[in-house]
């Protein structure tokens, strides 16, 4: 299969399955908390027991539990969306390499190197 192709349905089926896992995130969030409002009414605030949104921190203690804060479940979908493209850039570079396109390798190693480089300085500062 064709680089390009690999690529594409990576990124395809990783913004699916992100769309996906935010949907059911937020429509599980909404359905417990029109459950958990006196006589079924709307509810101006719920109280939720995950931390900032898409923090590892925040997905890893609401998933802990079982089952799943709905809000967890949403951050996943997130994490999802924005690990999706790093990934593709790195299907890219193996695609590239097992098909002797090295020059190609050589641009997409870089860019998931300066990738992984901010992912890494962000987490520093």
């Amino acid at each position: 299969m064709k680089p390009e192709r690999v690529v594409a349905r990576l990124l395809s089926w990783g913004g699916v399955l992100g769309v996906a896992l935010m949907v059911a995130g937020v429509a599980t969030y909404v359905e417990s908390a029109h459950r958990q409002a006196p006589g079924g009414g709307p509810v101006s605030r719920v109280e939720s027991r995950v931390g900032p949104p898409a923090s590892l921190d925040a997905i890893h203690r609401a998933l802990r539990e079982w089952p799943p804060d709905p809000l967890g479940v949403a951050d996943v979908g997130i994490a999802v969306i924005l690990a999706t493209p790093i990934v593709g850039v790195g299907a890219a570079a193996a695609a590239f390499w097992f098909g002797g396109d090295y020059r190609y390798v050589l641009v997409a190693g870089t860019v998931l190197a300066v990738i992984l480089m901010s992912i890494a300085v962000g987490r520093v500062t």
